[in-house]
């Protein structure tokens, strides 16, 4: 595994305990720096981060 899919993959967990925590614009921030380094490195999000993500607001759906 490459240390950007690595990173996305952390970020991803980062999100659900922020998100479980109630601290919604953390998991924002988390989500939106997933995205971000996905399309840097031109990688595909992971399918069970991308379907608990808000493809317009970034938000992470629990």
């Amino acid at each position: 595994m490459t240390i950007p899919a690595e990173r996305i993959e952390r970020l991803a967990g980062l999100a659900r305990a922020a998100a479980k925590a109630g601290q919604m614009e953390r998991a924002r921030r988390y989500v939106r720096l997933a995205h971000r380094i996905a399309e840097r490195n031109r990688l595909e999000i992971p399918t069970h981060f991308d379907r608990f993500t808000c493809g317009s607001c970034d938000s992470y759906l629990i």
